[in-house]
């Protein structure tokens, strides 16, 4: 039974090869075919371009304003808590001091 399948399948790809087999050469070489790969590579490109131009594009630009919004913001407020926890670390250094003497 094994021996059939395989007979069947040598015979079917020695046969099969000839009949499915496409022209030689690539199409993508031939210069009859240049102006219709330019005119589709030139379509497909830009469409892609206004997408990401209209769509993609002013997303990105929020989302790095808003993280820049949020770094200055929390840096200030970390400037601000750095200030205030260097006057209450001098506060308890003078308590300290005026505790001891």
């Amino acid at each position: 039974m094994k021996r059939v399948f395989f007979i069947v399948f040598i015979q079917s790809a020695i046969f099969s090869s000839k009949s499915l087999g496409a022209e030689e050469g690539m199409p993508q070489l031939n210069p009859e075919f240049w102006f219709s790969q330019t005119f589709w590579l030139i379509l497909v490109f830009t469409i892609l371009y206004l997408i990401i131009w209209k769509r993609i594009l002013p997303k990105i630009t929020d989302n790095l304003e808003n993280r820049k919004k949020t770094i200055s913001t929390d840096l200030e407020e970390a400037q601000n808590l750095k200030k205030l926890a260097e006057e209450r670390y001098k506060e308890y250094k003078k308590l300290i001091n005026d505790a001891k003497n």
